[in-house]
């Protein structure tokens, strides 16, 4: 990056984003009962407020990192500090709630070199309590993985290999999605942990 490129994104964050991302770390809920760093986004992005509770949906199309992080020395951690206070992830061997899912994670998954953070996200789920969960992994790995993932979890082992070669993501969440007994589905990529 240019000097004169960097002066100018740097003055851009300053004179225009700095009070607004420290706004975030303060104390303000709005009247929905979000955090004020859920309505955090760079400038040419916008979230829409749930207006029957909290929540807000992302009004533009791709997920992107927040361009004012390099230029804000030390505010990333702690805003992720400020997040993880709000919103604490908990992380457990074992399901901490019983009963009907109300909620179904679902993953679609191929290989091992991401199997630890994928068995990690799993902790994270299973810490979850307050609503009964399930957990349904399609598993296109070859050998399949079933032994590696903790008890409760459901392993849909998947034989694709009657099928020309590639990588059929969605074709695997559709396959867990039918077995899927919850009321939310949610289709995780298997690298975020849940709060």
């Amino acid at each position: 990056m240019s000097v004169f490129k960097y002066l100018k994104e740097y003055l851009g964050v300053v004179l225009k984003d700095r009070a607004r991302y420290y706004r975030a770390l303060g104390d303000e809920w709005d009247a929905q009962g979000n955090p004020p760093w859920v309505h955090l986004c760079n400038r040419a992005e916008r979230f829409i407020a749930n207006p029957n509770g909290p929540g807000v949906r992302c009004d533009f199309p791709f997920s992107s990192k927040l361009h004012a992080l390099p230029f804000l020395s030390g505010f990333d951690g702690r805003l992720l500090k400020r997040v993880l206070a709000d919103w604490p992830m908990r992380f457990s061997p074992t399901r901490q709630e019983t009963g009907e899912p109300v909620i179904s994670f679902l993953f679609a998954h191929r290989g091992t070199n991401r199997l630890r953070q994928l068995v990690h996200v799993i902790h994270s789920i299973l810490g979850q309590a307050g609503v009964a969960n399930e957990i349904i992994i399609a598993d296109l790995t070859r050998p399949h993985l079933g032994g590696e993932f903790p008890e409760g979890v459901t392993h849909l082992p998947i034989d694709d290999a009657h099928l020309t070669p590639g990588w059929r993501k969605a074709w695997a969440f559709n396959i867990a999605a039918r077995q899927a007994r919850g009321k939310i589905l949610v289709f995780q990529d298997g690298d975020i942990c849940v709060p």
